[in-house]
C-alpha cells in the first residue's frame, strides 16, 4: 500500500480463524506469528507498539508491502489443466526509471530480484516491475495449459512476445526490457497489441522459426509468378505431405537475399498437432516477389505479383479441413519465385501459422503514469460507450503524462482511447482487462485513476 503523508499513529486489529500457523509482515518486520486454533483469534497492536517496531519514517510517504501467510501445512495436490491466455503489459516509458515510493522524477536505484532492498522507496520502478513480471509468469505457467504473452510499451507497442508456455523464453524477454526506460506512455497502443496477440490464438509455426527444408532451382526465367514455374524447376508432388524432402538443406527463416535472380525456391515445414483443429487457421507471409503455399497438398493461396518483402505482405485463411489429425505429420509447403530485372530480383521469405485458441482471455496492464498518446481518437461517454476507431499500435502525442497532467483535459483523447481499446478487447474477444497502478500513480491523480478504471 502507498502512504501519501506522514504517519504518527497506527492501529492494527486482525481477526481470523485458521487451524494452522498465521503470520503477518509489514515491510520487512514480523508483526505477529501465532499457532493455529479452531476458534477465532484477534490480534491487536497499539500505535505505540507498531511505531516502535516499524518507525514512522519506514511507513510514511512510501509504498509498503503487507504480507499475511500461513505455515505448517501439509497436503496433496491434484493439479488441473489450465485454460487461460494472459497478456501481461509492462510500462517501459521514461517515468519507470524513477523511484517507486515518490511522485517526483528522481531516478531510482537499479536492483536485482534477490536484493533485500528491492521494495525500498528508492528502487527504480522498472527493476521492481521486471521482478514482478517474472513472478507472474511462474505463477501462471505453474498450471499446465495456461499461456502468457508479453507486451512492453512506450509511445508504441512494438516490444512483444507471442503467447507461449516456454518459461525460459518469456523470462529472457522480460530481462531484455531496458533498465533505463525512455519515451512516453501509450496505454491504448499496448492494449491493441495485446488484442492482436490474443486474436492470433495458438502459434503452430512461429515467425522466424527453424527446421525448414529448402531447395533452390536456378535458370527458371524472369518472372515473379510462382504458378508458372517451368517444368525443370518443379519437382513432382513437392506440395504434398508424402514428398521426400530429406535430401534438402535445413534452414532457419527469414531468408533475405536481394541479388538472387531467375530462381524458384521451395520451402517445407513439418509439424504435428496435439489436438483437433475446429476453426480455420491463419497463415502470415513475408514475401519479396511471388509466393504460393499448400498445406498437406491443399492449395491455400498464391501471390503472383512482385512484392517487396514486409511483415506481413499476405494474410491467408487456412481451412481447418486442411490439417491432418493429431499425431500425424503436417507439411506447410511454399514456392517463392524471383526474376532478373531490378523490380523482380531478390527473395525474402518468412512465415507464421496460427490457429484459434479456446482458452479464456485476459489482459493485465501495469503502468505508473498518465497515458499521453492516443491511437486514433475514439469518442467515449461513461459508463462504457465508445465510437470511432482507435486500433493503432503506434501513438500520437497528446500530453506529457507528468504529475502536472493529473488534472485538466489535455490528455482526454489518450485516456478515452485507452478505455475504448479495453472495451474492444471485451466486446470482440470476451477478454477481461485488469489494470495495476504502479507506485503512487493510483493516489491523488484523477486522470491516472480515470485511465486505470478502464
Amino acid at each position: 500500500f502507498y502512504v501519501p503523508g506522514w504517519v504518527d499513529q497506527m492501529l492494527l486489529n486482525v481477526s481470523f480463524r485458521n487451524n494452522f500457523t498465521t503470520f503477518m509482515y509489514i515491510g520487512d518486520k514480523l508483526i505477529f506469528r501465532v499457532n493455529g486454533s479452531n476458534s477465532t483469534q484477534t490480534i491487536t497492536n497499539t500505535s505505540t507498539q507498531l511505531l516502535s517496531l516499524l518507525g514512522s519514517s519506514a511507513v510514511s510517504e512510501k509504498t509498503v508491502p503487507i504480507r499475511i501467510g500461513t505455515g505448517g501445512i501439509s497436503y496433496n495436490v491434484t493439479r488441473g489443466v489450465g485454460n487461460a491466455d494472459v497478456i501481461l503489459i509492462t510500462d517501459l516509458s521514461g517515468s519507470m526509471r524513477w523511484r517507486i515510493g515518490y511522485s517526483d522524477s528522481t531516478n531510482g536505484v537499479r536492483r536485482n530480484c534477490d536484493d533485500p532492498q528491492l521494495y525500498d522507496d528508492d528502487t527504480r520502478r522498472i527493476s521492481l516491475a521486471k521482478c514482478l513480471d517474472k513472478d507472474f509468469v511462474d505463477i501462471i505457467l505453474n498450471t499446465t495449459g495456461n499461456r502468457v504473452g508479453l507486451v512492453g510499451f512506450t509511445t508504441s507497442a512494438n516490444t512483444y512476445h507471442e503467447l507461449s508456455d516456454d518459461r525460459a523464453s518469456l523470462i529472457n524477454h522480460i530481462d531484455s526490457y531496458p533498465d533505463w526506460p525512455l519515451g512516453g506512455t501509450c496505454v491504448c497502443c499496448a492494449i491493441n497489441r495485446a488484442i492482436q496477440l490474443l486474436q492470433e490464438g495458438t502459434v503452430i509455426i512461429p515467425q522466424s522459426s527453424g527446421s525448414w527444408k529448402r531447395r533452390i532451382y536456378t535458370g527458371c526465367g524472369n518472372s515473379c509468378d510462382p504458378t508458372t514455374a517451368p517444368g525443370g524447376c518443379t519437382p513432382a508432388n513437392w506440395e504434398t505431405d508424402t514428398f521426400d524432402d530429406s535430401s534438402w538443406s535445413t534452414v532457419t527463416l527469414p531468408t533475405s537475399v536481394w541479388w538472387w535472380s531467375d530462381r524458384v525456391v521451395y520451402y517445407r515445414k513439418h509439424f504435428t498437432l496435439s489436438s483437433n483443429i475446429s476453426e480455420d487457421g491463419t497463415l502470415y507471409l513475408r514475401n519479396r516477389r511471388g509466393v504460393e503455399c499448400y498445406l498437406n497438398g491443399n492449395f491455400i493461396n498464391a501471390d503472383t505479383g512482385c512484392k517487396w518483402g514486409s511483415y506481413w505482405d499476405n494474410t491467408w485463411s487456412v481451412p481447418s479441413s486442411f490439417f491432418n489429425p493429431p499425431g500425424q505429420d503436417n507439411v506447410l509447403a511454399c514456392r517463392v519465385r524471383s526474376g532478373s530485372g531490378w523490380s523482380r530480383r531478390g527473395i525474402e521469405f518468412d512465415a507464421k501459422l496460427t490457429v484459434p485458441s479456446t482458452n479464456k482471455k485476459y489482459i493485465i496492464v501495469m503502468t505508473d503514469g498518465i497515458t499521453g498518446y492516443h491511437c486514433g481518437g475514439c469518442s467515449y461517454t461513461a459508463p462504457c460507450n465508445c465510437g470511432g476507431s482507435c486500433t493503432n499500435t503506434g501513438g500520437v502525442y497528446d500530453c506529457n503524462g507528468n504529475p502536472s497532467d493529473c488534472t485538466g483535459s489535455q490528455c482526454d483523447t489518450a485516456i478515452n482511447d485507452a478505455i475504448c481499446s479495453s472495451e474492444r478487447a471485451h466486446s470482440d474477444l470476451n477478454a477481461t482487462v485488469y489494470s495495476i497502478g504502479f507506485g503512487p500513480v493510483s493516489t491523488g491523480c484523477p486522470n491516472a485513476n480515470r485511465t486505470l478504471r478502464m
